[in-house]
């Protein structure tokens, strides 16, 4: 590489000191290494090649992301628009590093669209048939001329909600529970 790459408009996290500046960032790339230009007023890292470790420069749908690692950390630069991604991309392969593109999971998002749609048609259908399946139910044991006075002392209406499992209605005695009560 001739002539060094200037590409502004990055952040970097985590900052390069503590409390250190992550943006306005603008990276000067040559064949010697990185210079970071963080802040306002810029200050300067210099980090040769041989010491940044596994680089990569990945493509995402809105912009750039370049990783390394210096000094057994972790870095990474962003960026929101893709000027200057093939000289980068050029000089990142140049120095062992890798490129690629983050695609979108259209699969996935397609999935949670269906199991949503479903759902809410699950749901919608559910409702809107609610109330005619009970008043048939209704119509047919007035047809049969039943009432729970017709039936075994056992049986009982089911309840409406699950909290009546754990305690008999009002005016209602629990005959079994009378029996494990009281000794016999």
């Amino acid at each position: 590489m001739s002539t060094p790459l200037r590409s502004e408009g990055w952040t970097v996290r985590p900052s390069f000191v503590p409390n250190g500046p992550t943006s306005p960032v603008t990276l000067l790339v040559d064949d010697t290494g990185l210079t970071q230009l963080a802040g306002d007023p810029a200050v300067a890292w210099q980090t040769p090649w041989s010491e940044l470790a596994n680089p990569q420069l990945i493509r995402f749908p809105r912009g750039l992301a370049l990783f390394a690692t210096v000094g057994g950390v972790r870095y990474c630069w962003r960026k929101r628009n893709f000027i200057d991604v093939e000289a980068l991309s050029t000089v990142v392969l140049a120095h062992g590093g890798t490129t690629s593109r983050h695609r979108r999971r259209a699969g996935v998002y397609a999935i949670a669209f269906i199991v949503l749609l479903a759902a809410l048609a699950g749901g919608i259908g559910s409702w809107l048939n609610s109330g005619s399946s009970k008043s048939g139910e209704i119509a047919d044991i007035r047809a049969v001329n039943l009432s729970l006075k017709d039936l075994p002392s056992s049986w009982f209406v089911k309840p409406a909600s699950p909290i009546q499992y754990f305690f008999t209605p009002v005016g209602k005695i629990d005959r079994k529970a009378l029996r494990t009560r009281l000794p016999d």
